[in-house]
């Protein structure tokens, strides 16, 4: 991965790479649009914890390509469909690969952590203060990393 992005609705999100001294904050307008966090360089990683305070409607995108979320990109729904399911999908806005029941995985007033992994040609989210429960998961294509 070369870029970490981040959209959301009303939302604070924070970042925090495990094991990396790096903290960041970026607050969201209600708008689908990406932020890209350039200082949060993910190339040699293969995970990534963030903290997220959202009524519903979280989004991550992990790329190959910096500015392009359309191509060689997998979307992380957080809390969408109203706080009750969560998904990952190809693309910015793209086809859902695979999607979960994740009712009240969000709150408007309280951070939620989440752990995101992209090891072993697999993504994975779970949610940390499960102790790393994970929730959903999908296989990467292949083509992704080329």
């Amino acid at each position: 991965m070369s870029a970490l992005r981040q959209r959301s609705c009303c939302s604070e999100l924070s970042l925090l790479l495990f094991c990396v001294e790096n903290f960041i904050t970026v607050l969201t307008p209600a708008v689908y649009d990406y932020q890209y966090l350039p200082e949060v360089a993910v190339s040699k990683k293969s995970h990534v914890t963030f903290r997220v305070r959202a009524g519903s409607d979280a989004h991550v995108a992990l790329s190959t390509m910096y500015g392009d979320t359309d191509r060689k990109t997998y979307e992380l729904v957080l809390g969408s469909w109203d706080n009750s399911r969560s998904a990952i999908r190809y693309g910015g806005r793209g086809p859902v690969m695979t999607q979960v029941d994740t009712p009240a995985v969000l709150d408007r007033y309280d951070f939620r952590s989440f752990w995101i992994s992209w090891d072993s040609d697999v993504i994975q989210v779970s949610q940390q203060h499960h102790h790393h429960h994970l929730f959903v998961q999908e296989t990467l294509y292949r083509a992704f990393f080329c």
